[in-house]
């Protein structure tokens, strides 16, 4: 029996998430076509995602407190509505296996333990590091390395290594990042490098839709896109613009931003963003 994911990518739970038309409707709406596995095109599923398609917690505040199943992942993300690393990772993920490559979910630690997962993709005899579910901007992938570096304009994100491998379940790595001439630099998470199956992230889905006390997502309010130049922030009362400063802001002015700059899906984000904002009485 084995015991870790690495050996087989067709072991991850995932494979049979997305049909190959909707394979190819998620890369037409984020302006991609299919096209062979290689850096350059991970890299661009990555950064169109990111442009394209919200991190939010909108839905996890409005719906039944249950985590999403396969069929609610994938229409929220090809409706564009997007959501948390809950909705996020898994889509990418399979999404990426449809497409060829060799990926599989890492699980992390944050706040919690095993409370959050990020992406690991075997490539041309390397392995990647990917996570588009955390609401940074992780336009990059990393490869396994320690101290790879990415950078976006106001970010950059490091890898450590922080105890060598010694087994294929004792390969642990953190991820060091910081806003660009601001603050110092801070552990976001830390995570085995090792493949585990969809299941194995069954308890810690579930507790974050359940648990308000489990992690930020059923507390607060998190809206964001990203792409190469900057981004668009909402977090509770606070926005930011980048380039540009942070503002404080009432609800009204939230939803005018969200019509400003998230384009056809605010119309689905902006009820949400009204139920969320009257039921955390933010006002």
């Amino acid at each position: 029996m084995k015991t870790s994911l690495s050996e087989d990518s067709r072991e991850t739970g995932l494979e049979d998430l997305l049909t190959w038309q909707e394979t190819r409707q998620y890369l037409r709406q984020i302006g991609l076509e299919p096209y062979k596995p290689s850096l350059e095109f991970l890299t661009q599923i990555i950064e169109h995602t990111y442009a394209t398609i919200p991190f939010q917690n909108l839905t996890m505040l409005t719906r039944p407190r249950t985590a999403p199943n396969h069929s609610e992942i994938v229409e929220d993300m090809l409706s564009g509505i997007g959501g948390a690393c809950t909705t996020l990772n898994p889509f990418i993920c399979g999404l990426l296996q449809t497409l060829g490559f060799e990926a599989g979910l890492v699980m992390a630690s944050m706040t919690q333990p095993d409370c959050h997962f990020g992406i690991l993709v075997d490539l041309e005899k390397q392995r990647y590091w990917v996570d588009i579910g955390n609401g940074f901007p992780y336009l990059q992938p990393l490869r396994l390395q320690h101290q790879a570096e990415g950078f976006h304009p106001y970010f950059q994100w490091r890898l450590l290594r922080t105890q060598r491998q010694l087994t294929q379940t004792e390969d642990q790595w953190s991820v060091e990042q910081q806003f660009r001439g601001n603050g110092i630099p801070k552990i976001n998470q830390s995570f085995n490098a090792f493949k585990r199956h969809y299941r194995d992230f069954q308890q810690m889905r579930e507790r974050h839709y359940s648990e308000a006390s489990y992690g930020p997502f059923l507390t607060g309010i998190r809206v964001n896109r990203w792409n190469r130049e900057g981004g668009h922030v909402l977090r509770n009362q606070m926005i930011w613009d980048l380039p540009g400063k942070q503002i404080h802001v009432d609800l009204a002015t939230a939803i005018q931003w969200l019509q400003r700059h998230f384009g056809e899906v605010a119309s689905q984000l902006t009820p949400l963003l009204k139920t969320s904002w009257h039921l955390l009485e933010m006002e």
